[in-house]
């Protein structure tokens, strides 16, 4: 698998294309999320807005088969992640 790093709105985005059918391609948006109160709500709307983004960007253009998207909001040792899978 090939790994990309890519610049938006988040931290970070982390891309795997498959070299191998047998695999499928990972799309991942980092966000990390800066609020004192009501974390755990907070942490969920960034991760929606993580996997919104990667949606929005199209950052999965020129994958074939199965993808898997994964929108992850981090903060300290907490994290919570959104997952969907498509078959492109």
């Amino acid at each position: 698998m090939g790994i990309e790093r890519e610049t938006g709105n988040g931290r970070a985005d982390i891309i795997m294309r498959r070299n191998d059918p047998r695999y499928p391609n990972i799309v991942v948006e980092l966000k990390k999320s800066r609020s004192k109160t009501d974390i755990f709500n907070t942490m969920e709307k960034e991760a929606r807005k993580a996997l919104t983004q990667i949606k929005t960007k199209e950052y999965y253009l020129g994958m074939k088969g199965k993808t898997y998207l994964y929108g992850v909001c981090f903060q300290n040792k907490k994290a919570k992640v959104l997952f969907e899978e498509m078959d492109l």
